[in-house]
């Protein structure tokens, strides 16, 4: 009994002196963490400038090229955390001057349509392959056959008819039915609205859909008090402008709507501010639509564009052309290019029926800076469609025309 008891003791003797020397080896971890302050609760952030809440790689990819032709929007619409989609547009967008593209049809790519259905079908395909291929210009050409060079302002029935029908379909849905009246008693409009009610385009909302830019119709107008425009949404937006009513305008609205009650029209609206159609492509690389253009003959099409120095690559689709592997296609640098499509005889017998240019002694060929064949004769039908040739040779072409486009 006795031994057991000393061993106790001593058992009890060696776990105090080890308590102890733990005491000592923490002792000096204990006296850091007392002399460090004490984590206080962070106050709540004032709200920060939109440039501090994009990160300064995605700032500088975001900045607009074209800054003296466009103006500069505010701050908040510039999404705050885009998506990886848009992100990627975006530095797509930004890392060089964005590149323009136009495509030409002529006017008789209708000559062959039984129906207004069947018109209505072929300008669907024409603007979805626009829209596809991010054209920003469609000129529909008059390729009848000119006498002179004097043109009296008329054009063939065929391209006055796909110019409507492509207006038509470029046209928000929300907005056709103020923009285009006349749809409601037009038969070809009529068929389009049946057959292609919406082209899926960015800048055709539906519903809630929201978006930083809207497209708009204004629908008043106060000197001093600014107009209300209908975007297409459950409120009105309102600009500080006073605007010519029925105009149709490019509005940024922020990341978010922005109600305000407006006294003078004792309304609550949405903020807004009018921009240039090119401003969502310029600044957040969303395609954004498409204008239409009429021409008189080929030799117009290439003179008449919106550019003030004019198309710098201009590409002609033909049978004649030259026949390249897609891969193999080099294109030379450029800022504005135009691909011209002929109609069922092809642009040869465009370009001899022009009087201007045959008047310059030129061939079709002689017109572009290059000429393709982008069908080829392996293809598995007897003959393509002029509208089956836009959406051919535009996927031909799509990866080059992204390679070497822009500044």
């Amino acid at each position: 009994m006795g031994s057991k008891s000393k061993k106790r003791r001593l058992e009890a003797r060696a776990a105090k002196a080890e308590a102890k020397q733990q005491q000592r080896a923490d002792a000096p971890q204990q006296a850091q963490r007392s002399s460090s302050p004490s984590p206080s609760p962070s106050p709540s952030p004032s709200p920060a400038p939109q440039q501090q809440q994009t990160p300064a790689k995605k700032q500088k990819t975001a900045t607009p090229t074209h800054t003296a032709a466009i103006q500069q929007p505010p701050k908040a619409q510039v999404p705050k955390s885009p998506t990886p989609a848009a992100t990627t547009l975006a530095t797509a967008a930004h890392t060089r001057a964005p590149a323009t593209l136009s495509i030409a049809v002529p006017g008789s790519i209708l000559d062959s349509v039984t129906s207004h259905e069947a018109a209505a079908a072929v300008a669907g395909q024409l603007a979805r392959a626009a829209s596809i291929f991010g054209a920003e210009e469609v000129v529909v050409y008059d390729d009848s056959p000119s006498t002179s060079s004097h043109w009296d302002g008329t054009i063939s029935a065929g391209t006055a008819a796909l110019a409507r029908l492509l207006q038509y379909l470029e046209t928000p849905p929300y907005l056709r039915s103020t923009l285009i009246p006349q749809s409601e008693t037009t038969p070809e409009l009529q068929a389009v609205e049946a057959i292609c009610p919406s082209i899926h385009a960015l800048h055709h909302l539906r519903g809630q859909d929201w978006r930083p830019y809207r497209e708009g119709v204004v629908m008043r107008s106060e000197p001093g008090m600014g107009s209300f425009v209908d975007i297409g949404y459950e409120r009105n937006a309102h600009v500080a402008q006073a605007l010519p009513e029925g105009a149709r305008v490019t509005l940024a609205v922020g990341n978010a709507p922005t109600p305000c009650f407006m006294p003078a029209f004792s309304e609550t609206m949405l903020e807004a501010r009018v921009v240039p159609p090119s401003e969502p492509r310029a600044q957040l690389g969303i395609y954004w639509g498409f204008r239409v253009r009429v021409a008189r003959g080929i030799n117009r099409v290439l003179k008449e564009g919106p550019h003030k120095a004019g198309y710098d690559l201009t590409i002609g689709i033909s049978e004649e052309g030259v026949q390249r592997e897609a891969a193999e296609l080099v294109l030379p640098r450029y800022r504005h290019a135009l691909v011209v499509f002929g109609g069922a005889k092809g642009l040869e017998a465009i370009a001899d029926g022009d009087f201007s240019v045959a008047q310059a002694g030129k061939a079709a060929a002689d017109l572009f800076s290059m000429y393709l064949n982008c069908c080829p004769e392996s293809m598995g039908v007897a003959g393509v469609k002029r509208e089956d040739e836009v959406l051919i040779s535009m996927g031909y072409l799509h990866a080059a025309l992204a390679k070497y486009g822009g500044a």
